[in-house]
This record gives structure tokens, sequence and C-alpha cells, in this order.
């Protein structure tokens, strides 16, 4: 019995690490996810404003042709301030002639403040590109690392397995049958230790006849509290 139980233990062992791989295999780490957080993060922001410098380039675009049109006009008013025949007139010319300075100067206004807004754009994507670099590189690194460990995991799962096949021949078939109803419902662990009269599964006591029980190997004994076969190793 103690052969067929150090077996189970032997078995156990590689289905647990099989299963740690298996999670391993599954999911990127949450620092890489972060990482490529971050990397989106700063490209949707550099997106962002080369949309409001396409938008203010075309806004000037767009005032400087209203600009041209109103100087063009205040010169028409000039010239109509020439040929005026009564002070009526006189002042009706005059008054256009200001109305289109005022716009002007708005315009005017309007055309520097979006220039000056996309010179400060123009350095925020000139930091953009600095800094997305800077991500990327660190990302596409930290994923090349997490697919060499991966292609690690993935050979170490591949010779567990093969070793799982092997150590499940050394196992009692009743007992693996055992194992494995009890292991289905507990983690994956239908085996514990029995260490200094403790449980190291659900860390309850165990009797002290059950432990002089299970020095002896004589029978399969499980935890009156998890229910997981017992292993007797006080030294361990």
């Amino acid at each position: 019995m103690r052969a067929a139980l150090n077996a189970l233990r032997d078995y156990q062992d590689v289905l647990v690490r099989i299963a740690e791989l298996d999670r391993l295999l599954s999911f990127i780490p949450d620092e890489i996810v972060q990482m490529e957080t971050d990397w989106k993060n700063i490209q949707a922001r550099a997106e962002e404003l080369k949309a409001r410098q396409e938008k203010r380039e075309k806004e000037i675009r767009e005032s400087e042709i209203k600009l041209a049109e109103l100087k063009d006009k205040e010169t028409k008013f000039d010239g109509d301030l020439q040929e005026v025949t009564n002070n009526k007139e006189y002042h009706a010319v005059l008054k256009e002639i200001d109305t289109a300075k005022k716009n002007i100067s708005v315009i005017e206004e309007d055309i520097a403040a979006a220039r000056a807004e996309i010179q400060e754009i123009e350095t925020g994507l000139v930091e953009c590109t600095e800094q997305e670099g800077e991500a990327k590189s660190k990302y596409e690194a930290a994923m090349e690392q997490h697919k060499a460990t991966m292609s690690e995991n993935a050979q170490e799962k591949s010779e567990k397995e093969i070793i799982r096949e092997k150590l499940a021949e050394t196992v009692p078939p009743d007992l693996r049958r055992k194992f494995d109803r009890i292991a289905a419902r507990r983690n994956g662990v239908g085996l514990a230790l029995c260490v200094s009269a403790v449980c190291q599964s659900c860390h309850v006591r165990v009797r002290q006849n059950i432990v002089d029980r299970l020095r002896r190997y004589d029978r399969i004994i499980t935890c009156e509290s998890c229910k997981r076969i017992l292993f007797f190793a006080d030294t361990e």
C-alpha cells in the first residue's frame, strides 16, 4: 500500500503542475496587459491631437477665405467713400468700413489663436510620438519574453503529460478511480499529506488513532474533514 500511495503522490504532483501550466498558458500577465493599455492610450491621445489639428487647420482655411472677402469689402468701401455725395451716404459707408474692420480684427484674432493652438498640438504630438515609441518597445519586449516563457511552459506541459501517463500505470486502478473522484471535487487535489497529525490540505488535526493507522500503510484512509486520501509524512 505504501508503494501505491507513493505512486499516487507523484501522480498528483504531476497533475497539479499540469493544471498550473494550463493556467499560465491561458492568460497574459496583468503587467503586460497594462503595458498594452498604456501604449494604446498614447496612440489614442495622438489620434485625438491629430483630429484637433486637422479641425483647426480647416477652420484657419475657412477663416482666411472670410478674411480675404472682408478685406475686399473694406477696399471697396474705401473706394465708395470717395464717391459719396452727401453726409448720409458718407456715414453709412463709414459704418460699413468700421464693421468690416471689426470683423477682420475678430477673424485675425481667431486665426492667431488657432495657430497658437496648433503649435501646442504639434508639441504634444512630438511628445506622444516619443512616448508611444517607448511604450511600444516596452510592450513588445515584454511580450517576446512572455512568448518565450509560454513556449517553455508548453514544452514542460508536454513532458509532464508523458510522465502523467507513465505514473498512472503505477497506481492501482481502484485507487486511481477513488482519487479521481475526490480530486474532481477538491480542485484537483485528492491526496493530502498528514504532517505532525495535521492534514496539510484543510489544516484540521487528525485523530491520533488515525495517525497510528496511517503509519502502518495497511489501508486507504481519508481525512474526516476534507475527505481527501491521507498520506503519512511526519518528517516532511
